[in-house]
Parts: structure tokens; sequence; C-alpha cells
């Protein structure tokens, strides 16, 4: 037996919440139920916290069953809370999450850098949507600047509306409404951004070379110092189609004083820890610690673009 929301796209943070039993599927009951039992059961399907509940409006079978948690110490899941027998008539369950925001865009698989706006895969409407807040988003996703953005109809929706400020970093941080009902007509938020680029720069070939980020007409060096380079630098080959990592080295770099002639770029502001399965260097997670600028990373392909 076991627990399972009902599949709402657009609102991954909640939706009707199902008991299924061998062949049978019923929906949960909503009686007796509180925040106690809303925050064990949004835990238990990885949703955050507790924010609200209501009566759906569904006409699915009710299990026979509710729960209750008041009283038990400390149960790891909504399974060790007591099941009472609940009345006759009870409605079923309709349970909304505070799941953490996670921001990205909706875009074709081979692209991460453009696509519709989306929180915890939400709409966002188009309502107050500028450049600004395009700004916002491809810095939190890892895809440099903005470009553009446009607002395309897609009828009647409910999405976020989302208001920033010139001080907001994040999405998380600006001021943002419960999700209602977008404006113009049903208008949300397609982004493009501008990616950075990973090339080969001095003392190399075209599959090989000290590896820099170029953004916004800027060169920056790559840190030779993560100790994962081994895996992030196939995943550099591959992003480069110049096959797989033959030799990955920290090449010196004196970050103080007169730089030598040539190596003036400063470093780029992430590391990567890569599993060596990824399409490209920004796909990879990123190291939490600050990187190193004592050298910068030297990197042979196995293949030869010409």
């Amino acid at each position: 037996m076991r627990l399972q929301r009902s599949e709402d796209p657009g609102r991954a943070s909640g939706g009707d919440v199902f008991v299924h039993s061998e062949n049978s599927s019923r929906m949960l009951s909503n009686h007796g139920w509180t925040e106690t039992e809303g925050d064990k059961l949004c835990a238990d399907l990885n949703l955050g916290g507790y924010k609200n509940h209501t009566a759906s409006a569904g006409s699915s079978d009710v299990w026979e069953k509710s729960f209750n948690c008041t009283g038990v110490k400390k149960p790891k899941t909504i399974w060790d809370c007591k099941r009472d027998k609940r009345p006759p008539g009870s409605q079923g369950l309709h349970l909304q999450c505070k799941a953490n925001r996670v921001v990205r865009l909706g875009g074709p698989s081979s692209e991460r850098c453009y696509g519709v706006v989306l929180i915890n895969n939400d709409w966002v409407c188009s309502n107050h949507w500028d450049l600004k807040h395009s700004q916002i988003v491809c810095q939190e996703v890892g895809c440099g600047d903005a470009i553009h953005f446009n607002t395309p109809f897609i009828g009647f929706t409910y999405g976020h509306h989302v208001r920033c400020s010139g001080s907001d970093s994040t999405l998380g941080h600006c001021e943002t409404s419960e999700e209602g009902q977008c404006d113009d007509g049903g208008r949300v938020v397609v982004v493009y951004c501008r990616e950075p680029k990973v090339v080969f720069l001095k003392n190399g070939t075209s599959c090989s070379g000290l590896v820099a980020v170029e953004h916004a007409g800027k060169d920056y060096w790559l840190s030779g110092a993560n100790e994962t380079w081994n895996h992030t630098a196939d995943v550099v080959c591959r992003q480069m189609h110049c096959g797989k990592a033959t030799a990955v080295t920290p090449f010196p770099h004196v970050p103080s004083g007169e730089p030598a002639e040539g190596m003036e770029n400063e470093t780029w502001s992430e590391s990567y820890n890569c599993s060596s399965t990824e399409r490209s260097l920004f796909d990879c997670p990123k190291v939490n610690t600050a990187p190193s600028n004592q050298s910068i990373a030297l990197v042979e392909c196995s293949g030869n673009v010409v």
C-alpha cells in the first residue's frame, strides 16, 4: 500500500491524495486532517512542509480510514500514525505543500538556457515581467545574461505572479503571490539566455590547452585545483566534440603581481563536479567551495577538430 499525489501538470507541490492497495485506488479522506498530519505527509512526498488543505472537488471513492497523528510520538511516516474509521460522507483530501522553490527553464531537452519559466513546475504569469526578471532567472539557472523574453498566449491558465526589485538575486527573494489566474488572457513567460561557452586557449590545439569559459565578450580561466577534474575533463572534451580526455594537469597561475603575457584573464567564479555523463560542463553540479585561482586546468583530449 502506498500514497501518491494525483498527477496535476503545472502543480507539482499539491493535488488530490490517493491510497493504492492491490488493484484499487481510493482518495484519502480529509476527516480530522490537521497541520500535524499535513507536515508528515508532505515530508513523505518530499514536498517540504504543510501549506494548506481543502476538500477535494473530485468524485473518486474515499478510503474507509483516516489518519490521526495526535498522541503518536515522533512518527517517521504518516503510516506510523493511527488509522481511524472515517465517518460516512467524508470528502477526499486536496493537499498543498510548501515544496522548495525550484526555478528552471522548460525547453527542449537539447537546450538548457531557454524555455518557459517554471517554479516547482508551475507556470509563471507574464504580469509585471520585464528584462530585469529575465536576468534574475538566467543567473539563477547558471545561464549567464538574458537576451530577451516573450509572453506567449496559452489560453486560460493559472500561475505564479512574481514581482522583483533591483536587489533580488533569485526568484525566491522576489515577492510572489499565491498561484492565481494569469492576466492578459493567459500569458506565460519564455526566457532566452546567453549560455557561456567552453574554449581552449594558449599552449594548445583545437582539442587541448588551458580551459577557459567565454562569457559576455571576456575569457575566464577555469580553476585547475578541483580534485574532480578527471571526470570533468571528459565532459569538457565531449562538449568540444573532441573525444575523451587523455590527460588533465593543473597549470600554475600567479593571480597577484604582474601576470605573464597572455595570462591576464580572471578565474571563472564556479567550479564543477561532473560524473562524466553530462553533455555540457554547465549541466554538472557546482562545487560549493570557491574555486582556487592558483592554477588553471590544462586538458588534452583524444580527438582533433580541423
